[in-house]
């Protein structure tokens, strides 16, 4: 479960302006605890331009056989959107769940964002960050640090 919320996490870090030309990057995880029984594959698309991120789509599929931990999941990570969204700004989010399966598709927009503030309380972004915003660069290597493949 920490794993998912890292991952969750790390979700969030990224932002972006400029005049150049929108450009995509996607990277993709996949992840399996045995402990706890489910399996979480995820898939995050940054928009970027000029190097800088502008917004992040993320769809998180996590899936087991045990109803407890995905009503769990999907608590934990709604009120975790929720509570990004009421404090930074800039969060679109809808967790479902179906059978085995908790779906979660969140679109961070950075634009709409307070960075300033996401980066005063996350102060590691700042060794990630290039004229008050997360380079696409930095967020690549946050993705990889935890496993993820990105193109």
């Amino acid at each position: 479960m920490k794993k998912l919320l890292c991952l969750l996490g790390i979700a969030f870090i990224m932002t972006g302006c400029g005049n150049g030309e929108v450009k995509t990057m996607t990277c993709n995880a996949k992840n399996t605890d045995l402990a706890n029984g489910y399996t979480i594959e995820s898939t995050y698309t940054a928009k970027y331009k000029d190097g800088l991120v502008e917004e992040v789509e993320t769809v998180e599929v996590v899936k087991s056989d045990d109803d407890e931990i995905l009503d769990t999941l999907k608590t934990q990570t709604e009120k975790l959107y929720k509570t990004y969204n009421d404090k930074y700004k800039g969060y679109t989010y809808n967790i479902t769940k179906d059978k085995d399966t908790v779906t979660a598709k969140v679109t961070i927009n950075y634009n709409d964002m307070d960075i300033d503030k996401f980066a005063a309380d996350n102060t590691v972004l700042k060794n990630y960050m290039k004229k008050g915003k997360i380079t696409v660069d930095g967020l690549k290597a946050m993705y990889e640090a935890v496993g993820a493949s990105c193109n």
